[in-house]
């Protein structure tokens, strides 16, 4: 059931919702001429109501404190314009124009609303056999991804932003051994939107099963394998303890970003001071939420390890992975036409010229991380 968080701020604009572009705000960073500095008291009871709905509960580890984290400092920077509130675990429709356009605000992960939007939206967070979360970023704000995500975004009067990643993902946990292509048939896999789709492709038996009944299904055998987040969540729910054989080969999500999407209208009146602060507590909220991952993924993964055996995924399933997911794309685009072709090509024109152009840099920094082990003698004492 969903909660609802009240985090209190000032406002005198006018009320919009999300996804509408009907109303008009006047323009809140502009100040009275004085000679003197003048001392505002906030009109508390006129404040304009901003509801942020966040597609997690606010007790998800990573994901919902982020949220969390990003709304406070929402209102801090807005406690001159709006009352803001946090609504959790909305329905993804939240976005759709025919549903409750209640609010001004959402948190999410993009790909969860291809269906209402493009399935193009899969590029702003994270694509099969795509960037790492570091390539990620450098493509979003020096490649030209911010521009075509507003352009995509803007269709329905949305700004976006960046504002948290998971990181690299956990990769699958399964209690079949995968030793070749002929293991895939009968496999009952748990994995959602593309990456499910190129498993099924693949010859797996793809299922959607809901995050609170995966060790139930595990138990019961009704699921043989499972894909959810990274360490730190896994390790939460248990996954592990459920599971027998570790394939941290996690093609489908290499790298994400959680996204803060705004009504367009309400974010073209705030003033340039405005957009700058909101810009910067994306940045700030993406890198915290960066080192926090790779803080908890690095004291969860031995603790993946007392329960699971690391494999490496075969080398035949991976090229048929590859294969697969080029099919994905091409269906895609065969199965869009008009301007949401238009826009699609666009953007996975963009999207992987950019990683054909940085992956070789990207294949030098990975190849040091697998050779600095120098075996010091740890702790050094004084």
């Amino acid at each position: 059931m969903a909660t609802t968080i009240e985090i209190r701020g000032n406002s005198n604009d006018t009320n919009l919702v999300l996804g509408s572009n009907s109303a008009s705000i006047a323009d809140s960073g502009s100040v009275p001429a004085a000679t003197t500095p003048v001392s505002v008291v906030p009109n508390v009871a006129a404040l304009q109501k901003f509801t942020v709905g966040s597609s997690w509960p606010n007790s998800f580890q990573g994901l919902g404190e982020n949220a969390i984290r990003f709304v406070d400092d929402l209102s801090f920077i807005f406690k001159d314009l709006y009352d803001i509130s946090m609504k959790d675990q909305i329905d993804d429709n939240y976005f759709n124009t025919g549903a409750d356009l209640s609010y001004q605000g959402y948190i999410g992960a993009d790909y969860y609303l291809i269906d209402y939007v493009n399935p193009a939206l899969l590029f702003f967070t994270a694509a099969p056999f795509g960037m790492t979360t570091r390539e990620h970023f450098s493509w979003l704000r020096y490649g030209g991804g911010q521009e075509l995500w507003d352009e995509l975004h803007g269709l329905n009067n949305i700004k976006p932003f960046a504002i948290g990643t998971t990181g690299y993902q956990g990769g699958i946990y399964s209690n079949k051994e995968l030793n070749s292509v002929s293991d895939l048939s009968g496999l009952k896999l748990r994995m959602l939107l593309a990456g499910g789709e190129i498993w099924d492709l693949a010859g797996a038996t793809v299922l959607d099963t809901k995050g609170g009944e995966i060790t139930t299904e595990l138990s019961n055998n009704n699921l043989d394998a499972v894909e959810w987040v990274s360490p730190y969540n896994d390790v939460a729910f248990q996954i592990p303890k459920y599971t027998s054989y570790h394939y941290p080969f996690s093609f489908q999500e290499p790298g994400n970003f959680l996204t803060f999407g705004m009504n367009k209208t309400q974010y073209d009146a705030l003033s340039s001071d405005k957009k700058r602060q909101l810009q910067t507590i994306a940045d700030s909220n993406l890198l915290d939420c960066i080192g926090y991952y790779e803080y908890q993924n690095g004291i969860n993964l031995p603790l993946v390890y007392q329960d699971v055996s690391a494999r490496e995924l075969p080398a035949d399933i991976k090229t048929l992975l590859k294969e697969k997911t080029k099919l994905y794309y091409e269906n895609t685009i065969n199965d869009l036409s008009g301007n949401a072709k238009d826009i699609y090509v666009r953007i996975i024109n963009s999207y992987f010229t950019y990683l054909d152009r940085q992956k070789n840099w990207s294949a030098l920094q990975n190849a040091y991380s697998s050779e600095r082990d120098i075996s010091l003698s740890l702790p050094f004492t004084v």
